[in-house]
């Protein structure tokens, strides 16, 4: 009996030592002055809403259950289903509501969180190959821990060679916008292609 029982307890230990997970803490999305926040717990992730001074709202948002993930390197690709229902709407549990979200590790502190903007069914879902190149030149927000926030330095001085790097990222920032906006394009031709 005591060998059963250490057995367990060092089954769940081992399986929380190794298991591995992107969505470690709070992530925070900065949207003017508003902070939209994500965080995993088991096998569901949160979504909220807080002020600036990280007071977030008692009620979430929205809450996904994951069905399945896979983790290689610095990325991680999730199969998720909303378990909240959709408020006023005629169809408040619809069967379409099914993702694949992905999350990538920037650097400390900072998670770059792939929303794929279309949505599934359970069947549709189960049909796609659930391979972590699926997240490869998707567009992406990046999400910031509090501890990364609250560090920023505000008050300093700009170098010609950082104001160079500060208008090289914007360039960049510009190209993820239009692969962003032609994603967008491709999902509403195809949908619209289904409807005729």
């Amino acid at each position: 009996m005591k060998n059963i029982l250490l057995t367990t307890i060092l089954i769940f230990i081992c399986n929380s030592v190794f298991s591995q997970n992107l969505l470690d803490d709070k992530y925070y999305f900065v949207n003017g002055t508003e902070l939209f926040g994500i965080k995993k717990s088991n096998d569901t992730i949160f979504e909220f809403k807080c002020n600036p001074d990280f007071k977030c709202s008692a009620k979430y948002r929205k809450r996904f259950k994951i069905l399945k993930n896979k983790i290689v390197g610095q990325k991680e690709i999730l199969a998720i289903e909303r378990i909240d229902s959709i408020p006023l709407t005629k169809n408040p549990i619809p069967a379409d509501r099914y993702k694949i979200i992905g999350f990538e590790k920037i650097e400390k502190g900072k998670l770059k969180f792939i929303n794929e903007a279309k949505s599934y069914t359970l069947d549709s879902l189960s049909a796609i190959p659930f391979e972590i190149q699926f997240l490869n030149d998707k567009f992406g927000f990046t999400y910031y821990t509090e501890s990364f926030l609250t560090e920023l330095k505000t008050d300093y001085e700009i170098s010609p060679k950082l104001a160079e790097q500060i208008f090289s990222d914007l360039k960049n920032n510009i190209e993820q916008l239009e692969l962003y906006k032609k994603q967008k394009l491709e999902i509403f031709t195809e949908v619209e292609l289904q409807r005729n």
